[in-house]
């Protein structure tokens, strides 16, 4: 779903627009009640956005990569199936 309108980032006037969750659903999961924000903005901000999410992630990751590891030994210990992020 699209729109036509202004992106609060570029602050460009008649761009289309995207559709863009505040909270990641990959992290915070789908449900609209808890993670129903969204903001739209156009697609090359949308994308520098998501882009620089991905790097802190990652930094967040290399500074304390005990995240990583026990993710990766839950997984092993029980499993893919148990461990679905749609339960969170």
């Amino acid at each position: 779903m699209c729109h036509i309108g202004y992106c609060p980032i570029c602050r460009e006037n008649g761009l289309v627009l995207t559709k863009h969750h505040k909270w990641r659903r990959a992290v915070w999961g789908k449900n609209k009640k808890k993670n129903g924000k969204v903001i739209w903005i156009c697609r090359p901000c949308h994308d520098k956005v998501e882009q620089e999410i991905t790097f802190r992630e990652n930094q967040l990751l290399h500074q304390h990569p005990e995240i990583y590891i026990e993710t990766l030994n839950e997984f092993l210990r029980s499993g893919y199936a148990s461990n679905s992020r749609n339960q969170i």
